[in-house]
């Protein structure tokens, strides 16, 4: 195309070719291609695409090759629509539909997505310790796992973990959801632990926070041996004798601190509570509970016509301040040092550092001072099919920050995993409003049962927005 038809397409454009234009040629399947642009202050950045007769001659394959004087350059990107003018007229915007970007999230998914993450070994296929001996059930396991990386594991971030039977979860009757995450403690691990066994039949999930420098050791010695004593015992009496189980094992798992690991566990220790829901005679779901130290346990239920959730259960912790537990403490000749603020908890004094909480696994030392390791069992549940049922289990990283109703209202919004994101996640903020130097572990296990309807998400909306780089 010559200079004066060029010029003659761009008027016809109400255009002008100017020198130092950005002007390019773009090939088409059969015809070169020169893409200007125009320097107008309305569509700067608008491409006007002129299409010219091809010309193969090596002459004029050479000249599109080489700038112009007109300030035409060389341009081969993929062919364009030709527009109509200089000017577009502006597109409808499409409204986004929201419902269509909510995601299903499952406690499957979330180790789904673990063993997708690009750190390798942060979600290993290994069977919690404790269904090993349980071959007669089909049990799918979660649990988390020890390493000697985890001293150097970012802030905030998820607590590595081992599974079982993938995909077995999602088809057994409970919704589950688990978050566990370090705090921000320097030259501390993740002293939390917790495991999560399922059957058809039972559902067995406990939280176990550790304290003291071997903390993270003694929690997880808790975890995996504590649950497998009281299985074995569970069996034995075909799954109707959770006290007496509850109280044998916790003595066994004491027995086998102080012979296998008294060294780390001499000044260290770990609470333990724990849930266990079976079926009764009847085929009917109950609600049964242990606790030792400070992680409370919350139940909260649902009528079958009512809008909100009535927490029916609080677990009491184990505070040396606590009537019962003050009295014990002083026939054992223990010292129970009050706080300065009202807020905080009295204190066991010990040799090796005042404790907050008077019953623990573990913590060898302190037993002589008032400190026990003896289990306590809240009243026992009855599940009614027809309500909707919600459990929370917690270390003390949540329950720190967010009272027992305020922890029903915010799970009450979600399915079980994304609950127990959200709820960890408000922890985090508010121990980041009151301090950016301490901020303890964080635990979280929500179990939703009942109604079918209300379990599967009819009631509880998900969670469109983001995902937090901890929530991984």
């Amino acid at each position: 195309m010559s200079s004066s038809s060029s010029r003659a397409v761009l008027r016809s454009a109400g255009l002008s070719l100017i020198s130092g234009a950005d002007v390019t040629v773009s090939p088409r399947p059969d015809k070169p291609t020169l893409e200007l642009r125009s320097r107008s202050t309305t569509d700067s950045a608008l491409p006007i695409n002129i299409y010219a007769e091809a010309d193969s001659s090596p002459a004029a394959s050479q000249k599109l090759r080489q700038p112009t004087g007109l300030g035409l350059m060389p341009s081969y990107s993929a062919p364009r629509l030709r527009p109509s003018s200089a000017k577009l007229e502006p597109q409808p915007t499409v409204a986004r539909n929201t419902r269509a970007l909510k995601r299903h999230t499952t406690l499957d998914s979330k180790v789904r997505r673990l063993l997708e993450s690009p750190e390798p070994g942060y979600c290993e296929e290994v069977p919690h310790p404790a269904i090993k001996d349980l071959v007669d059930f089909q049990a799918a396991s979660l649990c988390g796992r020890v390493t000697e990386k985890d001293r150097y594991q970012p802030y905030f971030s998820g607590k590595r973990m081992d599974f079982s039977k993938l995909g077995q979860f999602d088809e057994l009757p409970h919704n589950i959801g688990v978050h566990c995450q370090r705090g921000k403690k320097d030259d501390s691990p993740n002293q939390d632990d917790f495991f999560v066994l399922q059957t058809n039949e039972w559902l067995f999930c406990g939280v176990a926070d550790g304290h003291g420098e071997n903390g993270h050791k003694v929690s997880h010695f808790v975890q995996e041996q504590l649950p497998q004593a009281i299985l074995q015992r569970l069996k034995l009496g075909h799954f109707a004798n959770w006290r007496t189980s509850v109280v044998g094992a916790v003595d066994e798992v004491q027995t086998k601190l102080q012979k296998q690991i008294p060294d780390e566990a001499s000044e260290s220790g770990s609470t333990a509570s724990m849930t266990f829901l079976s079926k009764d005679e009847s085929g009917a779901w109950k609600f049964q509970s242990a606790f030792i130290g400070d992680s409370v346990i919350v139940y909260a239920r649902r009528p079958r016509d009512a809008l909100t959730f009535q927490v029916e259960l609080v677990t009491s912790t184990h505070r040396p301040d606590r009537q019962d537990e003050f009295q014990r403490i002083s026939r054992s000749n223990g010292e129970v040092i009050p706080a300065d603020d009202p807020a905080l908890p009295s204190r066991l004094r010990v040799p090796g550092g005042d404790m907050a909480m008077s019953r623990a696994l573990g913590d060898l030392e302190a037993q002589q001072y008032g400190m026990c390791c003896e289990p306590e069992f809240p009243t026992e549940c009855q599940l009614k099919e027809e309500d909707e049922h919600l459990i929370i289990l917690c270390s003390d990283g949540v329950w720190d920050m967010v009272n027992p109703r305020e922890a029903v209202n915010i799970a009450a919004k979600f399915e079980a995993q994304r609950a127990a994101e959200r709820l960890a996640a408000k922890a985090q903020s508010r121990w980041q409003e009151e301090s950016d130097t301490h901020i303890d572990d964080i635990t979280v296990i929500v179990i939703r049962t009942g109604s079918e309807a209300k379990q599967r998400g009819d009631y509880a909306e998900n969670f469109g927005g983001s995902r937090p780089a901890s929530f991984r």
